[in-house]
């Protein structure tokens, strides 16, 4: 249980610092306010995960489907291994 714990707050940091790149680079905003205003949508919960898709798109070069499953992935296969727990 602890893995899975450390895996997701590894994984909200990589969601942070693609909506911080998007940020950045969509809006031209400083480094230190970058950080407050992505800190603050990032962790938004569809908000958040659609931004850092967007910005892992546009800044870092991912596709479409490489994005969607690195940041939807996980929580899918979450919620398909935790259905049976949930009856």
């Amino acid at each position: 249980m602890p893995a899975v714990v450390i895996l997701f707050f590894m994984l909200g940091l990589l969601q942070w610092f693609a909506v911080f790149a998007a940020f950045s680079d969509w809006m031209g905003l400083h480094w230190v306010l970058a950080v407050f205003l992505s800190f603050a949508v990032a962790f938004t919960p569809l908000i958040g995960t659609g931004l850092a898709i967007a910005g892992a798109m546009s800044v870092w070069e991912m596709s479409w489907i490489g994005a969607t499953a690195l940041f939807a992935g996980p929580f899918i296969v979450m919620m398909i291994v935790a259905r049976p727990y949930n009856r």
